[in-house]
């Protein structure tokens, strides 16, 4: 992993996720996840896949292009499951 690219990344995520509790290194958000720390888990998610998402691009516009494209991925796979509970109320 590129922790060039992590860290950049993962600043962009803190500062647009609300109350910025994404963790900024892919170590940091592993820890918290083993620890079963009770807080945000989307936020971890958040930094854990944008760090593996982005891994092995060769150039920062890629890895943001990555990173991106997978946080797309996962809000439209949350929307889904968001509408199938609203269709069962």
């Amino acid at each position: 992993m590129n922790e060039g690219y992590n860290k950049k990344i993962l600043s962009i995520a803190n500062r647009a996720y609300p109350d910025s509790l994404v963790p900024l290194s892919y170590e940091d958000a592993e820890q918290q996840l083993r620890a079963g720390k009770e807080g945000d888990t989307l936020a971890i998610f958040v930094a854990i896949e944008c760090c593996e998402l982005a891994d092995g691009a060769e150039s920062l516009s890629q890895a943001f292009e990555w990173a991106a494209n997978g946080m797309r991925r996962a809000a439209s796979e949350l929307l889904r499951v968001a509408e199938a509970l609203e269709s069962e109320m």
